[in-house]
């Protein structure tokens, strides 16, 4: 145990490592509004018309984390770093009982899906469903042939917290389902209705809860279709050619940009081998069969009851994955070594394994190096250093992710320096108001993330008439004009 918490201890450096010298920033856009939603949480508002007000687990760690150190990076950053420990622990316990170098590997392999290590600061609720659905999964997997009150409880409680992190959890569907067949051709069904038992009183309890708060235990759901838009999945309504390109060339490009391909070979080349070997153990099938179902998941489960609508292609919506394909292809691995008779020690064992941790962590080491080449610690103090320095009262425009960063710099708060996107600037006229200042504040960085929304600054100041006057507020970072009528 000494050497697995050793591992741990490494790889909690590692996170810390990477979020002081790699941290990449904010997005602008989910991750913003969700700690604009974590402030309201705080101070007693929720909307139960917004479906992002029902990921209700990961808004607490937030809100609670604000009334602790206040609204900023390293409280916005610590929920997910924890909740990263955690899973990484969920690791440790579900190799409790193997060898050292099966929790190294394990971990390598968490790591090697590069968006764990980015995730593992963000304000994103990927990481919370990642670690309950692992919590899940490993309390069947260790505990399932004993029927266990406790581990079946555990299970229950979390999936109903998953189900409170985000949606996403559904993927895991399938695999619960394949597992209940299994057990029911084998008589073990008491796992199962211990399961239920904890799990349908959570659910009548929550439904009743919204039902009392929004007038309807289905509001979550008519959120969600209320607040849909056509997006790059909306398959139902999309030409043939998306469909074609998401069954083909995306899904293999998704598994590619999620770092999931070696989880496939090894599963696969698992599978062969027991196919060409004969194996009639039974057991053998059980992680590299997971491995395959969790990525046919990916691909196939829809999020519709009426058309097919998958997660759309996007790596962090597969975190919650990622541990029980870490904890699979090890185990998968450790059966193929065993039934070969290699054994795992000496240099002919360590060095090609040290090869394979290196080679499974290169892709996360280099995405470091990017992010930190974005320079955010040098973004952040220029911005700060500008919102402090305008007079006040004033009004600053500029880019969607400008605005978001604004708001989120001054702690969400109604303060004389109001945010608008530079869409929003109104014309010139006679009777505009001269007491109050108005800015276009441009920055690479946010402009950068609102897809370049605010390049045409030219055309919209032509457009209301208005011309940009040169200040000194600006730095090296920065730049800040005056907008005024001509």
């Amino acid at each position: 145990m000494k050497g697995k918490l050793a591992v741990l201890a490494v790889a909690v450096g590692v996170l810390l490592a990477h979020h002081y010298w790699a941290f990449y920033g904010h997005f602008g856009f989910d991750d913003l509004y969700y700690a604009e939603l974590a402030q309201r949480l705080l101070h007693g508002s929720w909307d139960p018309t917004d479906h992002y007000s029902y990921r209700i687990v990961p808004l607490t760690c937030w809100a609670t984390s604000y009334a602790i150190f206040g609204i900023g990076d390293h409280a916005s950053a610590l929920p997910a770093f924890l909740a990263t420990v955690a899973l990484l622990s969920v690791l440790l316990y579900a190799l409790r009982d193997r060898p050292t170098w099966q929790y190294a590997l394990a971990v390598a392999f968490f790591f090697g899906m590069r968006w764990n290590l980015f995730y593992s600061d963000k304000l994103m609720p990927d990481v919370f469903v990642g670690l309950f659905s692992a919590v899940a999964w490993t309390a069947y997997v260790t505990q399932r042939t004993e029927g266990s009150t406790r581990g079946a409880a555990l299970a229950a409680v979390s999936l109903f917290l998953a189900f409170n992190s985000k949606g996403t959890v559904i993927l895991l569907v399938p695999l619960f389902l394949w597992y209940f067949v299994l057990d029911v051709r084998n008589g073990r069904l008491r796992w199962w209705g211990r399961l239920l038992v904890v799990l349908l009183p959570l659910l009548a309890v929550y439904f009743t809860i919204i039902w009392s708060l929004t007038g309807s235990p289905l509001s979550r759901f008519t959120a969600i279709t209320a607040n849909h838009y056509l997006n790059p999945c909306s398959y139902d309504v999309l030409p043939w050619p998306h469909l074609r390109e998401r069954l083909t060339g995306g899904f293999l490009s998704l598994l590619t940009q999620a770092y999931l391909l070696p989880h496939l070979f090894i599963a696969a080349g698992a599978l062969i081998y027991y196919a060409v070997r004969r194996t009639r153990d039974r057991r053998a099938y059980f992680f590299p069969l997971t491995v395959v179902i969790c990525l046919l998941s990916i691909n196939f489960m829809s999020i519709s009851l009426t058309s097919y609508n998958p997660i759309c292609l996007d790596p962090r919506h597969l975190l919650l994955f990622s541990p029980i394909l870490a904890i699979s292809s090890v185990l998968t691995l450790a059966d193929l070594l065993r039934r070969s008779r290699m054994q795992p020690r000496g240099w002919s064992f360590y060095v090609p394994l040290t090869l394979l941790i290196v080679a499974l962590l290169t892709p996360a080491a280099a995405g470091a190096r990017y992010d930190r080449s974005l320079e955010y610690e040098r973004v952040k103090p220029a911005l700060e250093d500008i919102i402090a320095a305008l007079p006040r009262p004033a009004t600053v425009y500029g880019s969607q992710v400008l605005v978001n960063y604004g708001r989120y710099y001054t702690a969400f708060a109604d303060t004389d320096l109001t945010f608008r996107l530079l869409d929003e600037l109104p014309p010139c006229t006679v009777d505009a108001a001269a007491d109050t200042a108005t800015f276009l504040v441009r920055n690479w960085y946010t402009d950068w993330h609102s897809g370049g929304v605010s390049t045409d600054v030219a055309g919209i100041t032509t457009a209301r008439g208005v011309i940009l006057e040169p200040t000194s507020l600006g730095n090296e970072r920065v730049s800040v004009e005056q907008i005024a009528c001509p």
